[in-house]
């Protein structure tokens, strides 16, 4: 059987699989534009461990997606994807949720 010329990840804490880019093939250098970040709260008080998982790629049909992943941390999280036309229309959405959920409590790790 032919190898796949697509790897693919799954995403943490989620039973679903994404095709990753150059970025993540292990060489250590990041593709400029590309946006993975993860954001934590941790409230001791209120029991509170969540994380908020922002992916921006390329998808199949020569656009870009906003891959969105959150819930408890070491649980598995929701998945949603969301297709944009552009790059730049993909990195200001998760920009504008990052920006989001810091003003709620969540910071980066």
């Amino acid at each position: 059987m032919a190898e796949n010329p697509v790897p693919y990840r799954t995403i943490p804490h989620a039973w679903t699989f994404c095709p990753i880019t150059e970025r993540a093939r292990g060489d250590g250098q990041e593709k400029e534009g590309f946006m993975d970040l993860r954001l934590e709260k941790r409230d001791p008080a209120t029991s509170q461990v969540r994380f908020y998982r922002l992916i921006t790629m390329p998808n199949l049909f020569g656009g870009w997606s906003l891959v969105r992943e959150w819930g408890r941390i070491g649980h598995p999280g929701q998945v949603k994807i969301e297709p944009y036309a552009t790059e730049d229309e993909a990195a200001g959405a998760g920009a504008k949720l990052a920006a989001s959920k810091r003003r709620r409590g969540y910071e980066p790790r």
